[in-house]
């Protein structure tokens, strides 16, 4: 794939970093509002595909490598299994007492960011997993085209 135009390249320059940072928010937010994981995950991969349609494939590969996502994806899916499976309630409680997440909330979701216990650290998780895989795909994509 060519790079496009200087617009076009400008343009991507401005709302990368707005794309992150909306997919980030709905990220972390997904355990008390719409969203979660998969959906800013894909929001997040949506910028790397802007970054490959406007630089072209050849320097966009500079910035991605298809090795550094596999990688992130593998690490993301052992980080998921060990906090869902092996740390389970006593991650959840070891983490709602702490300074970082707060003491246990009073009510139904108050809606605190600390709100959701184990939850928030498994959509950053589910987020990081989606991002690394739809970016992966969209590489992988991206190399079988410029053959």
């Amino acid at each position: 794939m060519k790079e496009m135009s200087t617009i076009v390249k400008s343009i991507t320059s401005l709302m990368y970093i707005p794309i992150l940072v909306f997919g980030m928010y709905i990220i972390i937010h997904g355990h008390i509002l719409p969203g979660g994981g998969f959906q800013g995950g894909v929001i997040v991969a949506t910028g790397v595909a802007l970054v490959f349609i406007a630089y072209g494939t050849n320097k966009a590969n500079q910035w991605f490598s298809s090795k550094a996502m596999f990688s992130l994806m593998s690490l993301a899916a052992v980080l998921y299994f060990i906090v869902k499976n092996i740390g389970g309630k006593r991650l959840s409680e070891f983490l709602l007492e702490t300074e970082i997440f707060g003491p246990a909330p009073v009510g139904i979701n108050p809606g605190f960011i600390d709100s959701g216990g184990v939850l928030g650290p498994l959509n950053i998780l589910v987020g990081i997993l989606v991002f690394a895989a739809v970016s992966y795909a969209i590489i992988v994509l991206s190399q079988m085209e410029a053959e």
